[in-house]
């Protein structure tokens, strides 16, 4: 029952563009958050699909060091819905990084805190947008910004995580917009290393390592749906 009810949710909000109003009394935006719905907004009531300039243009201001994040939120918004869409990968995608950063020290390829940020921003935006969309994203962030076979399977295995086995668990008796509690319980997932996580190691998943990446994709296929996957302990 529980996961029927989280479904309904999603499919309502996929169908129903909220006002600002809305969002801040929903989600408890933060100031920089409005500032930035207030700058994609007219994209987000759009009917037309958004131009790669203008999400270049927009986008720009957001990448904070980062990867190339517009090339994700060109793909999502053309393929999919309209602004919406792109500024809901926004808000997980810098979500996840300011819980990340609180929680742990670092973030780098390959540790506990990657790992968590690909689970809650997965998490989060499946939220807002549904699984198949964030599959997606997700893909076209690979896509536009290749990793190495090590770092992108375990991209993609913790998305799964979030976004599917993983996520009635972290969402189950919250509010609809709890967010901060979301964080947590992805936080203490991640935690408990020993009954979530599966450390890979080996010469195969070093940083220095050219790969072989039949052996990677042998790794993670034997890995449970159920545990999240890092290498550097």
């Amino acid at each position: 029952m529980a996961n029927n009810i989280i479904e309904e949710e999603e499919a309502t909000l996929r169908t129903t563009i909220p006002t600002l109003e809305d969002e801040i009394k929903a989600t408890g935006m933060m100031t920089e958050e409005i500032q930035t719905w207030n700058n994609w907004e007219q994209y987000a009531t759009t009917t037309k699909l958004v131009s790669r300039t203008q999400l270049d243009a927009l986008a720009q201001q957001y990448k904070n060091g980062q990867k190339n994040w517009q090339n994700v939120f060109y793909f999502a918004s053309s393929i999919l819905y309209s602004g919406y869409v792109v500024y809901r990968a926004y808000q997980a995608r810098s979500r996840a990084y300011a819980a990340r950063t609180n929680y742990y020290s670092s973030g780098a390829s390959g540790t506990k805190g990657d790992a968590f940020r690909h689970i809650y921003a997965s998490m989060h935006l499946r939220r807002y947008v549904g699984s198949w969309v964030v599959q997606l994203v997700g893909w076209a962030n690979e896509v536009r910004n290749p990793n190495q076979c090590h770092d992108r399977e375990m991209d993609f295995h913790n998305n799964r995580v979030g976004y599917s086995t993983k996520y009635s668990t972290f969402r189950n008796g919250t509010s609809r917009h709890d967010y901060g509690r979301w964080g947590r319980r992805v936080r203490d997932f991640v935690n408990n290393s020993g009954a979530n996580g599966t450390l890979q190691s080996g010469w195969n998943w070093s940083a220095t390592n050219p790969l072989n990446c039949t052996i990677v994709d042998n790794d993670v296929a034997n890995t449970s749906n159920n545990r999240y996957i890092y290498y550097i302990q």
